[in-house]
């Protein structure tokens, strides 16, 4: 298991629940030396290279692993996507990387997109939702959570949301990833920076928000809906409210608030419901055919 650390430790780590038949080993190729040396080391004994992070230009590991016969799995995850995109229309593309891997990807909406770039991929997701918890209460005042990183601040919409909150003062919001924006904002703005007990932020919301540029089916969104939150979207996904520019984000807050203020506004249990069924471990546990069988 190669590519994007976090997903391949989360995600070995929900694979060893279901299969203990086969060893996963994770590599880290991107950062680590010596993690370079042992993947040239088992490389020959393993059965199939995983790389969580799509590409169709240049590997060096998933080359050589075509060469010697191995199957490879690549799980296309979103912003790998956008390289290979430009990768396509430059003609600066291998083709053994279309043609001899197997492709999935997490994000439905992202079959389409790599089809225009002749990958036939297949929806599998990489997340999983074993049990529905137990809904934890709304907090007494209306909130809004968005999660903006401090390092990609204007990908994930920081100029937008300063455009949103300056429309509704009365409506507090509240930003996780970033602790210093680049710009200037209104007060009823709190930055809180990188947290590690996200789903207490959530918990502490009564509606989370992405629209970031391009986006993959985020974890952030499930998590929220599996709480029980509202959830404003930019991607057109089932018990989320759709909004794709500024105007729209706002209309749906508005509406959620005089929900609220009116003693109306009930936990998205539909939302929890919808998760659980789709994000199960029968659902998870496909992907073990496609790696091993």
């Amino acid at each position: 298991m190669i590519g994007l650390p976090y997903f391949t430790i989360n995600v070995k780590s929900n694979l060893f629940k279901f299969d203990t038949n086969h060893q996963y080993i994770v590599l880290n190729t991107y950062y680590k030396i010596w993690d370079k040396i042992r993947y040239l080391f088992l490389l020959p004994f393993c059965q199939t290279v995983y790389s969580i992070n799509g590409t169709i230009d240049y590997s060096f590991a998933l080359s050589l692993a075509i060469k010697l016969k191995k199957k490879v799995v690549m799980h296309w995850v979103g912003s790998d996507i956008i390289a290979a995109q430009k990768a396509y229309a430059e003609n600066k593309y291998k083709k053994a990387f279309i043609e001899k891997a197997i492709h999935l990807t997490d994000t439905p909406w992202f079959v389409a997109e790599l089809s225009k770039i002749g990958i036939k991929a297949k929806f599998q997701s990489l997340i999983l939702f074993e049990k529905m918890e137990p809904f934890k209460p709304f907090p007494s005042v209306f909130s809004a959570l968005i999660y903006i990183p401090q390092n990609n601040q204007e990908f994930y919409g920081i100029y937008k949301l300063k455009n949103i909150v300056k429309q509704l003062p009365s409506i507090q919001f509240d930003v996780i990833g970033t602790e210093k924006p680049i710009i200037d904002m209104p007060s009823n703005v709190i930055f809180h920076g990188w947290v590690n007990n996200t789903k207490s932020y959530i918990q502490n919301s009564y509606v989370c928000m992405r629209f970031p540029e391009h986006d993959g089916l985020s974890f952030f969104v499930l998590e929220a809906l599996s709480q029980q939150r509202y959830v404003i979207y930019n991607q057109k996904l089932d018990y989320t409210l759709l909004a794709q520019n500024e105007n729209e984000v706002v209309d749906r807050l508005k509406q959620l608030k005089d929900s609220f203020d009116s003693g109306n506004l009930k936990p998205n249990l539909e939302a929890a419901r919808w998760v659980e069924h789709h994000f199960s471990s029968e659902n998870f546990i496909k992907l073990i055919d496609y790696l091993t069988v």
